[in-house]
């Protein structure tokens, strides 16, 4: 028995480092993929968490859409005040389902940590940071400190500063036109970005491209709207409607306290997370006012977003269903794997052909759907070859700063692989993501060479592949897939642990088999030991992803589809 102190975040090590030096004690790492951050900051004496039993991917994604559910329609209840179609629009949805799916995820962690480490005082850091997606919280760290109070063991709680959000900003409207017929507002798309941009120019269509203050890609060739502050927007609306805004406040925050304060009841916590999601919600609400105001003699016919919002989304999408315009949702990473945050809404949610399943809103009902065209490359028919080299392809293994594996049964697998595929003569390239990959962690204990994994983590997974003649995913699948199927490339995909609807839609099982280790080395050997079996496996399947794209239309045309006056 121990003492240690807490590292859940990049942010926290220098501070933890610090702490534990003074205090002579451990740091403690829930999520393995910290690991080799930890030794780059010259943290050493770790206690590292690997054999999660926390059902993190399916049971608290599931909690955390039902909390978001209820949260967001009493919100949007409130909200009509100002903009009737608030309920269908979500408001605020992602940034709440990733706060709540933080909160459900580590309350489960956290349960499982306490039951497999016995440690004698806690020391427990606090970033005195409220939840924003995309930076560190005290969310995390407070579920710790409640059950660590229920347990009755030892602890104590540190706060430190760390970085927060900027002061908001929202699209400055001034430059964009009031006859605009596309809305656009796209972030997260960055390796589509380019294509989507140009897809849009050859609409021909006048599109009004609204900057985002998050995550914002640029689209070359179309003039975007820049970002303005919030007391400019203000000055624009004038003190009758933004004293709209600010009628809201009291209804708000009594709905966001009734729904936070059972799982943060500390006050002072309490109040500054209100206070964060408040924030958000007032931005939204002088950007729906300012909407209205801006376009006030015609809405635009359609609206563009990603799937991805990155805080404006609720607004953007309540104005466009009141106006009667179409929203057209694309995903920022070909596939809609997560819920799209509308709820009663029919927007047309276009996807990679390659996507399995259905796109679902945040009330799980199944939406309307189009097959979107990506730029490929020709297939280049490769001549028949025997099996002889498979690259084994790693994805991460943590969502939101939580470890979605048991590690050591992750490591177990690839050890198992790696082992049965020298037994049967077959070379093995392993391709890692080095930012969320604990890979000094597979070094040590799978006896690999750090050189040569750093060497075949460089360039695109596209030409990582084509130095194998089959690759097999690992645990959860990457979107990169679709690329490589598309070039005639073989795949299967290696499953070790129940997938999540979040982590299977991703690739469509039709087209890439999923098989448990024991059958899928079985079948590897089938296909080693006949060339002309493997050769016909990589036929039939590229000839399956082929009709899985079949159909698919280029944006502009579904653009101009959806532009296409209503009957």
């Amino acid at each position: 028995m121990s003492e240690v102190v807490t590292a859940l975040h990049r942010f926290d090590l220098p501070v933890a480092q610090a702490f534990a030096a003074e205090r002579g004690a451990k740091v403690f790492l829930a999520d393995p993929a910290l690991h080799a951050r930890a030794l780059a900051a010259g943290v050493t004496d770790l206690v590292v968490h690997t054999s999660s039993k926390a059902d993190v991917a399916r049971a608290a994604y599931a909690q955390a859409q039902r909390s978001t559910q209820a949260l967001s329609r009493e919100l949007g209840a409130q909200l009509k005040a100002i903009a009737p179609k608030a309920v269908e629009g979500c408001w605020n949805a992602h940034r709440i389902a990733q706060m709540f799916l933080t909160l459900h995820g580590y309350q489960r962690i956290w349960q499982d940590v306490l039951d497999q480490h016995a440690h004698v005082h806690w020391h427990v850091l606090l970033p005195q940071q409220a939840h924003a997606y995309g930076t560190h919280s005290f969310v995390p760290g407070l579920q710790l400190l409640n059950q660590l109070r229920e347990r009755g063991i030892a602890f104590g709680a540190f706060g430190y500063d760390c970085p927060g959000m900027d002061a908001y900003q929202l699209p400055d409207l001034r430059r964009i036109s009031p006859d605009t017929e596309l809305l656009v507002h796209l972030p997260t798309c960055r390796y589509d970005a380019a294509h989507f941009a140009a897809e849009i120019q050859a609409t021909g269509l006048r599109a009004g491209v609204l900057t985002s203050q998050l995550y914002d890609e640029p689209l070359d060739g179309l003039a975007s709207s820049g970002l303005v502050s919030l007391a400019e927007v203000r000055e624009c609306l004038g003190p009758q409607r933004v004293a709209r805004v600010q009628a809201l406040e009291p209804a708000l925050r009594a709905v966001l306290v009734t729904h936070l304060h059972p799982h943060i009841p500390q006050q002072r916590f309490l109040d500054l997370q209100v206070q964060a999601l408040w924030e958000a919600l007032e931005a939204q609400a002088l950007l729906y006012l300012w909407l209205e105001q801006h376009f006030s003699t015609r809405t635009p016919r359609q609206l563009l977003i990603s799937n991805h919002d990155a805080t404006i989304h609720g607004a953007l999408t309540s104005f466009a269903l009141q106006g009667g315009a179409d929203v057209i949702v694309v995903p920022h990473s070909r596939v809609h794997n997560q819920t799209i945050k509308l709820e009663g809404a029919r927007p047309l949610c276009l996807h990679h052909g390659l996507q399995d399943g259905p796109s679902l809103d945040i009330g799980g009902r199944v939406l309307g759907a189009g097959l979107l065209a990506y730029p490929a490359a020709p297939a280049v028919r490769r001549d028949a070859r025997p099996l002889r080299t498979l690259g084994l392809v790693l994805n991460g293994i943590s969502g939101n700063g939580m470890c979605l594996v048991n590690f050591e049964h992750y490591l177990g697998g690839i050890r198992q692989l790696l082992d049965w595929a020298r037994l049967v003569g077959l070379a093995v390239k392993l391709r890692v993501r080095i930012a969320e990959t604990p890979t000094v962690l597979l070094v040590e204990r799978l006896g690999l060479d750090m050189d040569e994994l750093m060497r075949l983590a460089q360039g695109s997974l596209l030409d990582f592949a084509r130095g194998c003649d089959l690759c097999v995913g690992y645990d959860m699948p990457t979107s990169g897939l679709q690329d490589l199927l598309q070039q005639g490339l073989p795949v299967i995909q290696a499953e070790v642990r129940p997938l999540s609807w979040s982590e299977w839609s991703i690739v469509d099982e039709r087209v890439v088999p999923r098989h448990g280790l024991p059958e899928l080395m079985d079948r590897l050997e089938l296909l080693k030991a006949s060339t002309e079996e493997f050769m016909r496996f990589a036929d039939r399947q590229y000839r399956i992803a082929q009709e899985a794209v079949a159909g698919a239309r280029p944006l502009s045309a579904w653009l101009l589809r959806a532009n296409e006056p209503k009957r």
